[in-house]
């Protein structure tokens, strides 16, 4: 996944056609998808390796870990629902 996001920001107008160039913004969302793809294969190797040389699962991996799982699930959730920005997550948050 990691190089099909890096793949794709640089050759989307190829993909795309000459005519379609993707917006800033959503340069700027792949680009921090794909990053948080790499994080996570790098929390999981350092996890494994640590864990394999019965070291236990270092506090800063673990750290690491849950702050990426919960970057991608509020970016999920940012992208697909718009719910931030509605006045029902107002309703909802200060009701």
């Amino acid at each position: 996944m990691l190089a099909i996001g890096i793949l794709y920001l640089v050759f989307d107008s190829r993909i795309l056609g000459s005519s379609e160039n993707i917006s800033p913004f959503s340069r700027v969302v792949i680009g921090a998808q794909t990053g948080l793809v790499a994080l996570a294969m790098a929390t999981t190797w350092s996890s494994i390796t640590s864990i394999q040389a019965k070291q236990g699962l270092p506090i800063g991996t673990q750290v690491v870990g849950w702050a990426t799982f919960g970057m991608c699930v509020l970016s999920a959730i940012r992208l697909t629902t718009n719910f931030f920005n509605s006045s029902f997550a107002y309703d909802t948050l200060f009701a």
